[in-house]
């Protein structure tokens, strides 16, 4: 997973407030089916994601 982080997210959103988050959900919407989460998942659900991993 620390791979991800060193990606450099292609989507940056202004709703992300956190640079983390921004960064690990610019590799996940980008392909949003690697983890096969829609694209259209917001930043409150990527707060949920990020907190408990699968």
């Amino acid at each position: 997973m620390a791979r991800k982080e060193e990606i450099i997210p292609q989507n940056n959103k202004p709703e992300q407030m956190n640079p983390t988050i921004t960064k690990k959900r610019g590799k996940t919407t980008e392909n949003g089916k690697l983890r096969g989460w829609p694209l259209e998942i917001g930043s409150k659900k990527t707060l949920e994601i990020l907190g408990e991993p699968k």
